[in-house]
């Protein structure tokens, strides 16, 4: 079995990626994870505070990041400001992209009226700051055979919630 730690960062690189500015996060579109070593960076939305550290131990061909903002957000997730799913791209070709697991971005009121009005809750609260709840939901099974490459790699990738936290951190807006 193939283990993974959630503690180093790579650089995401954005491709054909609608572009909110050259350090933030994209609109939307399809963020493909590149390799750049031993690099360590931040990928940071300043709207909401939102920092994501991708472990740079994941195998990053296997890795992608889609993300979308605004109505296209809401679309996805109710009363969402952002949304991201953490994709693994399978080597088998008929096999599925499948999400390691999502990431949603209410407002902090929002989040306080989906958790008194929704039930289940979409997902759970992985970080926070005083304006934006950030809530992930996981994966809940592996979608390939156990037995094969891909199955063997996305067992070691699926994060757990506290792994998700490493990942997922929020930092107050000034």
């Amino acid at each position: 079995m193939i283990r993974v730690s959630a503690l180093a960062v790579f650089l995401v690189v954005v491709a054909g990626a609608e572009s909110a500015g050259a350090d933030g996060l994209p609109v939307s579109g399809v963020l493909p994870c590149g390799d750049k070593g031993v690099e360590p960076c931040v990928y940071s939305d300043r709207e909401s505070g939102l920092e994501l550290r991708i472990p740079i131990d994941w195998p990053t061909r296997h890795l992608q990041v889609v993300t979308d903002s605004g109505p296209g957000a809401n679309a996805r997730q109710k009363a969402a400001q952002r949304w991201f799913a953490f994709e693994y791209v399978p080597e088998e070709p008929s096999y599925p992209q499948v999400a390691l697991f999502e990431l949603v971005v209410f407002s902090r009121a929002d989040w306080y009226r989906i958790a008194v009005e929704s039930a289940p809750l979409p997902g759970i609260e992985v970080a926070a700051t005083r304006a934006h709840t950030f809530v992930a939901a996981l994966s809940q099974a592996n979608p390939y055979p156990p037995e094969s490459r891909d199955g063997q790699i996305y067992a070691a990738l699926l994060p757990n919630l506290e792994s998700v936290s490493l990942i997922v951190t929020a930092t107050e807006i000034q």
